[in-house]
């Protein structure tokens, strides 16, 4: 399962109405791709600062491949995959990303 959000494409905070119309975008496009997925919410555990939480898509039963090409494409950071053993990754989806290539596991 790949969780993916439209938020703040490389880190950089966009309008409630711009970001809005990007979650939109890509429920528009995981829906024409026929993947099966559900709203998320991505937030940063560290803190009780809510302004960096993110709504987005948990992508079940997809490829990872295209999960992190779609999170490429809406020039995302960065997504969580969660694998066959519920273990959680932060993946990278855009080059250079910490250090990182696309696809590439960082670690946690």
């Amino acid at each position: 399962m790949g969780i993916v959000t439209a938020y703040n494409p490389r880190s950089s905070r966009l309008t409630v109405p711009e970001n809005a119309g990007r979650n939109e975008q890509l429920s528009e496009e995981l829906a024409r791709r026929g993947l099966t997925f559900y709203p998320s919410l991505a937030t940063d555990p560290t803190t009780t600062d809510s302004s960096w939480d993110e709504p987005g898509f948990a992508v079940i039963r997809a490829p990872f491949g295209e999960v992190v090409r779609i999170a490429a494409d809406l020039d995302q950071n960065a997504i969580v995959w969660v694998d066959s053993h519920d273990v959680a990754r932060l993946v990278v989806t855009r080059a250079g990303f910490c250090g990182g290539s696309p696809g590439e596991f960082l670690p946690l």
